[in-house]
């Protein structure tokens, strides 16, 4: 049962950590992209896409940092359980 809560938590922290990635490339790489290498000028466009990534992207990428957080915690304390205390897990679940 431990082994079975250990491979769904790997497996959950690692597409949380892939939303995490997909979420931060757009709000920290393509702003200082474009303003480092001058490459795209319609400032107006620019301006409208930045300002959807803040209101919709910002919060997932919020959720998903928050969430890596709390899976990794999670799957140290089952790690805890499956090395330290492999007698009692019985009497835990």
């Amino acid at each position: 049962m431990l082994l079975f809560c250990a491979v769904h938590c790997v497996q959950a922290l690692s597409v949380i950590d892939n939303v995490l990635i997909v979420t931060v490339f757009p709000l920290y790489f393509l702003p200082t992209f474009v303003d480092y290498t001058s490459l795209y000028t319609d400032y107006e466009q620019l301006s409208a896409f930045h300002q959807f990534v803040l209101v919709y992207v910002l919060p997932v990428a919020f959720v998903a940092q928050t969430a890596t957080i709390w899976v990794t915690v999670l799957v140290a304390v089952n790690r805890y359980i499956a090395v330290c205390r492999p007698y009692q897990v019985v009497l835990l679940f």
